[in-house]
């Protein structure tokens, strides 16, 4: 199989991948998660008998994009840090948010709770579906969701919940400092 480097590693089958990022012949491959890196080694070094120290895998975390509004009025998408505009610019950032409906086993209501919770979620509803088991439906922001909630998820109940999710919007974010016009923000974050 021959593909382009920017084809997803998702859909590559492992005897396969090796081939494609020789192919590729990038100095440097960037891959999804650290399980895509696993993998890319353990197919490097099988085909071609490199290991790690002989070659450079570097995880990235997903990207989430954000709507950001300038004190100009004007309107962009920005999924990088880098390319938000300087603090003085900005009037507002939205960012996206997951409505998530978990099922559980109720012994670890507690601990899904805490993993929310510190994850800037709002509890929406918690219902007993029977005495054993527990609904939970939090809204939380993606950019909590997309790097390790569905493990931690998993890890915390010894794989017993299970998850729901679907968009529900985008909200502001807090910015600090004052605008420009010296009114004070209403929302405090860091940038």
């Amino acid at each position: 199989m021959k593909g382009p480097p920017h084809q997803a590693l998702a859909d590559i089958d492992e005897s396969d991948l090796a081939q494609v990022l020789i192919d590729s012949c990038p100095t440097r491959i960037f891959l999804p998660n650290p399980r895509a890196a696993e993998v890319a080694s353990a197919a490097i070094y099988g085909r071609f008998g490199l290991n790690a120290r002989q070659i450079a895998l570097i995880a990235t975390a997903p990207s989430v994009e954000y709507r950001v509004t300038r004190t100009d009025g004007s309107e962009e998408v920005v999924d990088n840090p880098a390319d938000l505009p300087e603090a003085q610019k900005l009037e507002r950032i939205e960012e996206p948010y997951f409505k998530l409906s978990i099922i559980t086993p109720s012994e670890y209501t507690g601990t899904l709770m805490d993993l929310c919770q510190t994850r800037r979620g709002e509890m929406k509803k918690m219902e007993y579906l029977s005495p054993e088991r527990v609904e939970l439906v939090y809204e939380l922001p993606l950019a909590e969701v997309v790097v390790d909630f569905f493990d931690q998820m998993k890890s915390r109940t010894k794989g017993y919940a299970s998850l729901d999710y679907e968009l529900s919007g985008y909200r502001p974010m807090p910015i600090t400092g004052p605008r420009p016009s010296g009114r004070p923000r209403t929302f405090p974050l860091e940038i």
